[in-house]
């Protein structure tokens, strides 16, 4: 009989853990404590309902309520905390850590009563302490070593570069000991899936060979695809939401309930909602019209999409017959996209996101896409780029089940940067859509449909181009499947600055 009621209770833990997760990931809203301390609360009051054990003989009663007290204490204590930890840490990691009053349970009884655990519970307990230190203790681990890396890096940075090519790596990539330059080969030439020239050909249009459209792949420039993809597509979920694009969605909708308000919301009411001027609680006058119907969609509008975001200034250092190139990491700051040439267009407003990660910014393979996309830049200037600023958002987008999102909210557009990749897919997983396109300067001839898959992506022009882009939407590979759908990308915007 006990070991069905402890079955029960474990399956009934398990089950509870995977609703907080469940729900803390599909909203921010869900707060679950006021349901762990009711739940607190009743154990309390069951517990003390009088029955005969109060009536015993032989005991003082003051230490049976002392005893309710601690261990309702200790019960609420863990129910918040199991109502707030799954949001932040996996299953398998509450588990381990639940697994620790197995072993100081016997540690607590031997202090109080002297009742000496058995070696097995001393050797297990161990064991468990010993895989919790070492799991908890491998982030600290990794950021010491790349601490450790970037000082040696400050003392091998005035060493000249040494010409060749390091065993292993293609088109003519090599690192110095430390990764702030890299080297890119002059005669390189790129495996790259799809050029400007192969897409004027299949569309019998020449017009289009005059601007870069490249589709490539990582493997194509000579970059550690697997690596990248298994090192920097864990770091996304731990992004912050774009509660930017979450006010712009409330305040759009608004305007497509009242299109007389259309210049009063988007024009003159967003600006400040983005500068905190402004705040949700100053868009009553309009959610008091909206219909019950309405109200209830205005309140489904969710986050979706996180991002992160970092800068660099790459300056080209010719060597002999390779081309060096510095990565200077540049302060993190506010961000804008300007000339976006689309009326009205939220992203020109200055928005502030946290920086992207360092597991992001300082991986290997992350710097190599930033000198070959600094290189394949400037060959479109014939090489006569010395220095070029690439601006790096790192951005994941979840579907709910039954939501169809938007990668491109603005609609077709321009970045107002000279090059882009409007995406690099680290992962893709879960989902249907979202295949770029490439538009000429009517904006509905299409020069390029592609749905990019991992380690994939497009660079081509964008300001003072013809040159016009979208992503289209993405939904549930099956609409009400219960694992979220996700696009985890890098887009890269660059400009050329001399």
């Amino acid at each position: 009989m006990n070991y069905s009621f402890k079955s029960i209770s474990l399956t009934l833990i398990a089950v509870y853990i995977s609703i907080v997760r469940k729900g803390s990931k599909s909203s921010k809203d869900i707060r679950l404590t006021g349901a762990a301390a009711l739940g607190g609360a009743l154990s309390a009051i069951i517990s003390s309902m009088p029955t005969e054990y109060w009536r015993g003989e032989g005991r003082e009663l003051w230490q049976d309520w002392c005893g309710v007290i601690t261990q309702g204490g200790g019960v609420g204590i863990f129910r918040v905390t199991m109502s707030l930890a799954p949001k932040s840490l996996t299953g398998a990691e509450i588990g381990l850590a639940l697994l620790l009053e197995t072993f100081f349970g016997p540690i607590w009884v031997f202090l109080a009563y002297g009742d000496v655990p058995s070696t097995w519970t001393l050797i297990g307990g161990s064991a468990l302490l010993v895989i919790l230190a070492v799991h908890e203790s491998w982030p600290l681990l990794k950021k010491a070593h790349w601490v450790i890396r970037r000082m040696l890096s400050m003392f091998a940075s005035t060493t000249p570069p040494v010409e060749g090519n390091i065993s292993g790596m293609r088109n003519g990539l090599q690192e110095e000991p430390a990764i702030d330059k890299l080297c890119v080969d002059h005669h390189a030439e790129y495996e790259l899936i799809k050029t400007e020239q192969e897409l004027a050909s299949h569309n019998n249009n020449p017009v289009i060979a005059e601007n870069p459209i490249r589709l490539f792949d990582l493997q194509g420039l000579g970059v550690d695809h697997q690596n990248m993809v298994s090192e920097l597509g864990p770091t996304y979920e731990h992004l912050p939401w774009d509660l930017y694009l979450l006010k712009r969605d409330h305040v759009q909708y608004l305007a497509h309930c009242f299109p007389e308000c259309n210049q009063a919301l988007m024009v003159e009411f967003l600006p400040k909602y983005f500068a905190g001027v402004l705040h949700e609680a100053d868009l009553a006058e309009y959610l008091e019209r909206l219909s019950d119907e309405q109200l209830q969609e205005f309140k489904r509008i969710k986050p979706y999409r996180r991002r992160g975001i970092s800068s660099f200034m790459l300056h080209k250092c010719e060597g002999c017959s390779n081309e060096w190139w510095r990565i200077e990491d540049l302060p993190h700051g506010a961000y804008a996209q300007s000339n976006t040439l689309v009326a009205n267009d939220y992203r020109s407003l200055k928005r502030v996101f946290p920086p992207s990660p360092l597991a992001v910014t300082q991986n290997l393979q992350f710097r190599q896409v930033l000198v070959h996309l600094a290189s394949m830049a400037d060959k479109c200037r014939a090489g006569a780029t010395k220095k070029i600023k690439i601006t790096c958002q790192q951005v994941g987008i979840t579907t709910d089940p039954d939501q169809i999102v938007s990668n491109s909210p603005e609609g077709i557009h321009q970045d107002g940067c000279d090059y882009i990749v409007s995406a690099l897919v680290i992962e893709r997983k879960g989902i249907t859509g979202g295949q770029s396109v490439v538009f000429g300067p009517d904006k509905s001839t299409e020069y390029l449909r592609y749905t990019l898959q991992d380690g994939q992506g497009i660079f081509q022009a964008d300001e003072g181009s013809p040159l016009w882009h979208i992503v289209e939407p993405i939904q549930p590979e099956t609409m009400g499947q219960a694992i979220p759908g996700v696009r985890n990308i890098i887009g890269y915007d660059i400009w050329v600055e001399e």
